[in-house]
């Protein structure tokens, strides 16, 4: 995801949040989704800062409120951990909620962290792995780990850019969603490529030519892995979700539609779930609260696609008030001359 689409959509947004809402609106969206072991789908909402869970009875319930994390991450013991980035303050933390509902912070709120906690990942032994907290100041864009004992380490990176190597030597154009393969390396979506990242900083490209095109200035977001080693990709700009198999093929496995893009993809026994979000510039709708703006969809092994469930912005009914009052008036001022001259 780069920053460039992120200052012309905030723009917008703006513009629109004078008109609706005054409160803080966001310029991007999350590709955070999962299962836990009873096949519960929990998926993040950054227009609305809240972690959701589909309950047994398809409805969304509110798990986690007030963070805003692009990413999740679920340990073996069912804890599930996000990130909450301070949106304007070098402030950064980790939070995790425990299967009983407890939440706590991992890593508390922290001023000038390394770890810049939009790209987010952790392996077993809980070490957190993100790019950099990145400014005008610092432009390097680099992949962190960040031990329990707090150490700090860099893996790969230099300045922005697309070059395998080891190291500094390697480059990325910008890193969203992360995944870890069963050879013990993490592969993330890079721009429109797919990287593999090994632990002692080789980064490698399985495909050297683009898996997507650019559209507003977006690509591909999430990634997950399947029990076949593949990995199952969100491509947002190409309003598809695709696999990346083993032996280094690419195939479509289905469109999300006209108005429709994934963000975010999970994979539990052998079924696809796609986190989506409306494509750009309509994306601008779910900042402003207004009208359908988020889905949950299932691909099943057979291929059949169902909606699990579709989030509508809080301000839907205000929007449509203030939409039916504006015809009604229009309609009001064209046919009140009329009147008038009927009458006379």
């Amino acid at each position: 995801m780069r920053i460039a689409s992120h200052h012309v959509r905030a723009s917008i947004v703006l513009i629109g949040s004078a008109l609706f809402l005054p409160d803080i609106v966001q310029a991007h969206e999350g590709w955070g989704i999962l299962l836990d072991a009873r096949g519960r789908v929990y998926f993040t909402d950054i227009p609305t800062n809240t972690v959701w869970r589909l309950a047994r009875n398809g409805e969304p319930e509110k798990v986690v409120t007030g963070k805003h994390s692009h990413a999740l991450h679920m340990d073996a013991a069912g804890n599930l951990y996000g990130t909450n980035p301070h949106l304007t303050l070098a402030v950064g933390s980790i939070w995790k909620l425990t299967p009983d509902g407890k939440l706590s912070d991992v890593i508390a709120p922290t001023s000038n962290l390394p770890l810049g906690l939009q790209s987010f990942a952790m392996d077993a032994e809980g070490s957190v792995y993100s790019v950099n907290a990145r400014n005008a100041k610092t432009p390097l864009l680099v992949l962190l780990r960040r031990r329990p004992n707090g150490e700090v380490t860099r893996i790969a990176g230099s300045e922005p850019g697309h070059a395998d190597g080891v190291g500094a030597r390697a480059k990325f154009l910008g890193i969203d969603g992360m995944a870890w393969g069963d050879d013990g390396a993490l592969y993330v979506a890079d721009g429109p490529y797919v990287r593999r990242v090994s632990l002692d900083g080789a980064v490698s490209t399985p495909i050297v030519s683009p898996l997507t095109g650019v559209s507003w200035d977006e690509d591909l977001l999430g990634i997950a892995a399947d029990d076949s080693g593949s990995f199952v990709i969100a491509d947002y700009s190409g309003q598809r979700v695709t696999r990346l198999s083993v032996d280094r093929n690419v195939t479509i496995m289905h469109g999300t539609g006209l108005f429709w893009a994934p963000t975010g993809v999970a994979v539990k026994d052998g079924s696809v779930y796609s986190l989506q979000h409306l494509q750009l510039p309509l994306a601008i709708l779910g900042d402003l609260r207004v009208g359908p703006y988020l889905r949950i969809q299932r691909m099943a092994r057979d291929g059949s696609v169902e909606t699990l469930a579709t989030l509508w912005g809080s301000r839907t009914l205000l929007a449509a008030l203030v939409l039916l009052s504006i015809v009604a008036l229009i309609v009001l001022i064209v046919k009140l001359p009329r009147l008038r001259r009927v009458r006379g």
